[in-house]
């Protein structure tokens, strides 16, 4: 008998960037499904909106580099704390400082 692989559920994404105005509405219910398919295939991305800029990280070096080398150069805002907090818990991506 072999183990069975787990795979965990993900929410549907969108095929292309979302319009102002469905992203909101998307951070508000599910802040994972901002980001489209090919956002979720390439090592880096970002996205410009309401003058400002959102990164996601793939690439394992790019994540140990802003979660631990050069933690503060990179801050988090109140509100993505908030969306993150639920899903992410008390862990290595919300921590600051020497936590």
């Amino acid at each position: 008998m072999t183990a069975a692989l787990y795979i965990p559920l993900t929410p549907p994404r969108p095929a292309s960037p979302l319009p102002v105005r469905a992203f909101l509405r998307a951070v508000r219910t599910n802040a994972l499904t901002v980001w489209p398919d090919r956002a979720y295939e390439s090592d880096y991305t970002e996205r410009h909106l309401l003058g400002r800029k959102t990164v996601l990280l793939n690439a394992p070096e790019a994540i140990h580099r802003v979660l631990v080398d050069n933690a503060a150069n990179y801050r988090r805002t109140p509100a993505s704390i908030r969306i993150l907090r639920p899903i992410a818990g008390n862990g290595l991506l919300l921590s600051e400082g020497d936590a």
